[in-house]
């Protein structure tokens, strides 16, 4: 019976059974009834079998994590092998504890020959921090530290972009720093590459800024000799075959200095070289001066234009006014030039917004027109609407594209909608800054508001309306007098307070005798006044000799039939408009004493000969130097100082009298110079000069210049004028 137990205890210690198996024999063995020895015996053996299963089940399990950790590290290397980056750790000591097998590959080393070692590759010092993994900003931050090597490797020197990252023990302590490096050193090239090139289409930039500075310099020196002696040439006694060949001399002029304007443009704003300027300015004097420019040439072409600024236009914007009146003059330009009957307009308005403002401009003609086709590219640098058109008309397809990068640079947009055979509108938007808001006008006083227009030009007639509702008055137009009459005779109790009546171009006199007007009952109180072209103002004594009570000159600004008017809105006398005009030419005519500072034997001749019809007293100099000791010794009214001068040119001379001890040291100084670049005008602000003149310039750019800095600050414009009688 105790044999059997021992049997049955030892057969569970022996072989190692399902737990149901264990239960069955113990449970036999303890059926059977035991001495004191035999029960620790007993004890003792379970004891002994319960330990030694432990220690096997342990063992079983410490092999299997060992080789699970042994597997998981294995995968691990092949994972950063494969990926490519070389990859080391190193203790805080220094010394490397493992590499992968990309680093030994890169550096040509075995792991048994680099771990336990200090190793680390060649590097270029001059290129780059110190050792690999040096704990540097490690020590305090948790996050990797990244930097850029170039060290010498088993195929030459390479460049690594490593990130450094800290293991840390539960205490936050550091143990080790992992550096896994990427090889960029076709990146670098790359980047070293683009720099040459950067730096290569720099340097070209600016060889072409300065080849084209200086040929703007070179051409436009002798064109400023051409078109100002062509001028000068128009002006005296000429044969009708003499006055043919000067003015030819002077178009073909005036289209080369295009030309070159628009190739100097653009390579300026294709190099990015445009700076938009932040001034205050009206921009209803902008859009009215684009249209007064322009409207000599288009009255040679027997067309009419016109400038019709809204009324909600903020009195004053701040922004780049010289920009804006670039693309205005180019669409209008280009309006004048493909427009051979009828007119142009140019019409502003606010399209959104109170500050920043979006304004809208509208330039529309009655031209030729521009092919659907067309329309898709006429914003593309040199294009033309077509062949055809390029050889009839000329240009270099550029005015447009400029046109386009200014409004872009602007914050605007610009566009095209056209009808061939019928016209064109282009129009554009710029954001500008609202520095006064528009004020509304007062209101006529009753029996006050009604205004007759008599034109036959579909483009003045509806101007001068919008002109006048936006006065606040009423206009009514016919296209002839006779017109109105026949009108009118059926509505007796009409009345107005003016009549608007336009001379067409061609025209030399009212078709209808002026006196008639009075007699007729609707217009016996109206003020009459006649509207015509510069050209016809030498008529004018005539017009009010034959009736007329005042004139507005084409194209009529708003502040100029705000004033003929005035009556209607305030009960002034008219007869203090025309003595105002009258006082206003009389300080234009005063002689000056000027200081003329030119090198250029041809451009001094035409400088000094247009002051001089103007009745002013030139001195003349040829250096800066002389322009010094001169303003030492006279006080001049004004300064026209040349920039490009032997000896002292014309930044050094400025800076000189800027420096006099005395009252000739806050002359007025201008300069007068061929370089037409953006930076040169601010180089002459910057030394102490007031304005620029470019070059070539004509009478009327010399006499307006002169006029800003030599009268006093008022409205001087010379638009219209009442009649004393």
């Amino acid at each position: 019976m105790r044999t059997r137990k021992f049997i049955v205890m030892a057969a569970l210690i022996a072989a190692p059974m399902p737990a149901m198996a264990q239960e069955e024999l113990l449970a036999q063995a303890l059926t059977y009834s035991t001495t004191p020895f035999e029960s620790i015996a007993y004890w003792l053996l379970v004891f002994l079998s319960s330990l030694v299963i432990g220690l096997a089940v342990g063992w079983r399990r410490e092999r299997q994590l060992s080789n699970e950790l042994r597997d998981s590290e294995a995968r691990h290397q092949n994972l950063t092998d494969s990926q490519g980056d070389v990859v080391v750790r190193k203790g805080a000591n220094g010394v490397v504890t493992t590499v992968n097998q990309a680093f030994c590959t890169t550096f040509g080393v075995t792991k048994d020959g680099v771990e336990g070692t200090l190793f680390h590759p060649p590097i270029d010092t001059s290129t780059a921090r110190g050792l690999i993994g040096t704990f540097s900003g490690a020590e305090t931050k948790s996050f990797r530290v990244r930097y850029e090597q170039r060290l010498k490797t088993a195929s030459g020197w390479r460049w690594f972009l490593w990130d450094d990252y800290p293991i840390r023990n539960d205490a936050g302590e550091l143990l080790e720093i992992q550096s896994a490096g990427r090889d960029i050193t076709d990146q670098k090239q790359i980047e070293e590459d683009l720099r040459q090139a950067r730096d290569m289409a720099e340097r070209a930039n600016r060889s072409k800024s300065a080849f084209l500075a200086t040929m703007s310099h070179e051409i436009r020196t002798p064109m400023n000799g051409i078109l100002g002696m062509a001028n000068l040439l128009m002006d005296t006694e000429q044969s009708d075959e003499q006055e043919t060949y000067t003015r030819a001399v002077k178009d073909s002029g005036d289209a080369l200095l295009s030309l070159i304007n628009d190739i100097l443009d653009y390579s300026k704003i294709e190099a990015g070289q445009v700076r938009l300027e932040k001034l205050n300015f009206d921009v209803r004097r902008t859009v009215e001066s684009v249209a007064e420019l322009l409207s000599p040439r288009a009255h040679e072409k027997g067309i009419q234009i016109i400038a019709v600024p809204s009324q909600d236009l903020p009195l004053e914007v701040r922004g780049d006014e010289g920009r804006l009146r670039q693309v205005i003059l180019n669409l209008a330009g280009n309006a004048v030039k493909f427009t051979q009957q009828g007119g142009i307009g140019i019409y502003v308005s606010v399209e959104k917004g109170l500050n920043p403002v979006t304004l809208r401009f509208e330039v529309v003609d009655t031209g030729v027109g521009v092919s659907d086709d067309a329309t898709t590219h006429i914003f593309d640098e040199f294009s033309q609407a077509d062949d055809r058109t390029s050889r009839k008309y000329g240009g270099t397809g550029l005015g447009l594209a400029i046109s386009k990068r200014i409004v872009d640079a602007m914050g605007g947009e610009i566009g095209i909608e056209s009808v061939v055979g019928e016209g064109s509108t282009f129009w554009f938007t710029v954001k500008l800054e609202t520095v006064t808001a528009a004020v509304p006008l007062p209101l006529p006083p009753v029996g006050a508001s009604e205004v007759m227009v008599v034109s036959d030009s579909s483009i003045v007639a509806p101007a001068l309306g919008l002109q006048l509702e936006a006065l606040n008055f009423r206009p009514l137009a016919f296209n002839s007098i006779a017109a109105a009459f026949a009108d009118l005779e059926r509505r007796p109790e009409a009345r107005f307070h003016t009549v608007l009546y336009d001379i067409g171009l061609t025209a030399t006199k009212p078709d209808v005798p002026v006196e008639l007007l009075a007699e007729f009952e609707p217009l016996a109180e109206a003020r009459r006044i006649v509207v015509i072209t510069p050209e016809q103002r030498r008529n004018l004594d005539e017009y009010l000799e034959s009736g007329f009570d005042g004139y507005l000159i084409k194209p009529v600004r708003q502040s100029s039939l705000q004033k003929i008017l005035s009556p209607a809105l305030d009960g002034a006398d008219s007869a203090g408009l025309a003595t105002a005009h009258v006082e206003t030419e009389e300080k234009a005519t005063q002689s000056m004493r000027i200081l003329l500072a030119e090198d250029n034997e041809i451009n001094s001749l035409l400088a000094t000969s247009l002051l001089k019809k103007q009745g002013h007293k030139v001195d003349h100099v040829v250096n800066g130097r002389e322009a010094v000791e001169a303003a030492i010794q006279v006080t001049y009214d004004i300064i026209l100082m040349d920039v490009q001068m032997p000896e002292v040119d014309g930044h050094e001379a400025t800076r000189q009298i800027r420096a006099i001890d005395g009252p000739g040291r806050d002359v007025p100084i201008v300069a007068l110079t061929a370089n037409a670049m953006s930076e040169d005008k601010h180089m002459c602000i910057e030394v102490g000069m007031n304005d620029f003149l470019p070059k070539p310039f004509v009478a009327q750019d010399l006499m307006d210049m002169l006029s800003r800095w030599t009268e006093p600050s008022g409205d001087t414009d010379d638009q219209g004028a009442a009649a004393t009688g």
